[in-house]
């Protein structure tokens, strides 16, 4: 199958949904910098069509333009690093056992293909990522680095830092491909470690040299999640009770709601590029674990691994 017509699967559909929704967020934008009043007057902010990502240089057309550059350019010195992240995140996980019995480490190859739903989770996943981390970032009074302030915010510095966040959101899509790809490497190239203990109590340990650092970032942005959309919530209702009786700041907890389902559309086509790719990627790792005497081994299904009771004589 040539590659172009690989990008009519099935798999890549929710890719291509989210990079449409992500194109849409940005014509609306456009369109209402462009004529702010189509919209029953609901304009934008002129800060947005002069700077939009203040942090980026240039107005809003090149900043969004270099919010989907920047993930493609980081992407490409990821994959060229590919085989030496994974060796790197394998050196890091035996760092784990100073004191326990070291793993041994082998090659699994996953040989099956990848669903929909699990392409979308990483989408999912990735995006929170980068919610997260633009939030936490809010915390240290860098709200005037992504958000262009002119004159005194007054009281509404509470409505200048979720735009921030929002804004900031974009510009740490980057962060996705640099943390998440690597992680993803690990689990398609099927690196395991392995643990087994003849002289102790314990259970045979196997599992795939991705999970220790896939559960850390997954439960650390669960829980950041839960906290951060609290705080959200709670600091807007505090505004618009003592501030905004219309209620209209009510709208920014909304579409931060909903900005982590917008974000994968930057990163879309590095999700592309990855899943074209895959096949001559996991070449590459695995020849470099070859030659650092990684093995290949063949995880047995549960029923090859049953011990036949011997007859009783």
């Amino acid at each position: 199958m040539s590659k172009v017509s690989s990008l009519f699967k099935k798999k890549f559909i929710p890719i291509y949904i989210c990079f449409i929704l992500t194109i849409l967020l940005y014509g609306v934008i456009f369109l209402l910098a462009r004529f702010p009043n189509i919209l029953f007057g609901l304009g934008i902010p002129e800060e947005f069509v002069t700077h939009f990502v203040k942090i980026i240089p240039g107005p809003l057309w090149s900043d969004i333009l270099l919010l989907y550059l920047i993930p493609l350019g980081v992407y490409i010195g990821m994959q060229y690093l590919s085989p030496y992240s994974t060796r790197f995140y394998m050196r890091l996980h035996k760092s784990f056992y100073v004191l326990r019995k070291k793993p041994i480490y082998g090659i699994n190859p996953n040989k099956g293909h990848i669903s929909t739903g699990k392409i979308f989770l990483r989408l999912l996943k990735g995006s929170f990522l980068s919610f997260v981390i633009a939030t936490g970032i809010m915390q240290f009074g860098l709200t005037p680095v992504f958000r262009q302030i002119t004159g005194d915010p007054g009281m509404a510095i509470t409505l200048f830092r979720a735009e921030a966040i929002f804004l900031a959101t974009f510009f740490f899509s980057f962060l996705i491909v640099i943390i998440y790809f690597p992680i993803w490497n690990l689990e398609d190239a099927g690196l395991i470690a392995y643990r087994k203990f003849t002289r102790k109590r314990k259970n045979p340990d196997i599992e795939g040299v991705n999970r220790i650092f896939r559960d850390f970032i997954e439960y650390s942005i669960s829980f950041s999640t839960i906290l951060v959309y609290f705080n959200l919530f709670f600091n807007t209702l505090t505004w618009v009770i003592n501030y905004d009786p219309s209620g209209a700041s009510l709208l920014i907890p909304l579409i931060l709601i909903f900005l982590p389902f917008l974000i994968p559309g930057l990163y879309a086509i590095p999700m592309i590029f990855y899943e074209m790719n895959f096949d001559k990627n996991m070449k590459r790792i695995h020849k470099h674990l070859e030659e650092k005497d990684i093995p290949y081994i063949n995880v047995p299904d549960f029923h090859d691994l049953i011990e036949e009771k011997q007859p009783s004589e």
